[in-house]
């Protein structure tokens, strides 16, 4: 990471005003190192989040009614985004419960 930033100074200043640059600067070196004649693998993210779903703002923020599409997720997904409690807290009791 440090020899990529070395060699590539206006990755840090191209960042200095992006959105959100925590979710993907780091994301995004690693991206870089997993093509060509790297032998890096990267394995897919254990946390499953929801870009698909039409009409609502993406990512899903996840509500009770969802219980069903998060029980469904495979065991390697660990972890869920996103959830918001003052649009609905029940759906981390009705999570917790599951196990």
């Amino acid at each position: 990471m440090l020899l990529f930033l070395e060699e590539h100074k206006d990755y840090l200043t191209y960042h200095k005003y992006t959105l959100l640059p925590g979710e993907i600067f780091f994301h995004s070196i690693i991206r870089h190192f997993s093509h060509g004649e790297n032998d890096l693998i990267i394995k897919p993210s254990t946390t499953y989040c929801n870009w698909e779903r039409l009409g609502v703002t993406l990512p899903v923020t996840f509500n009770s009614s969802d219980i069903e599409e998060l029980s469904r997720q495979p065991d390697e997904k660990l972890f869920a985004r996103k959830f918001d409690i003052n649009i609905d807290d029940k759906i981390l009791d009705l999570i917790d419960n599951i196990a």
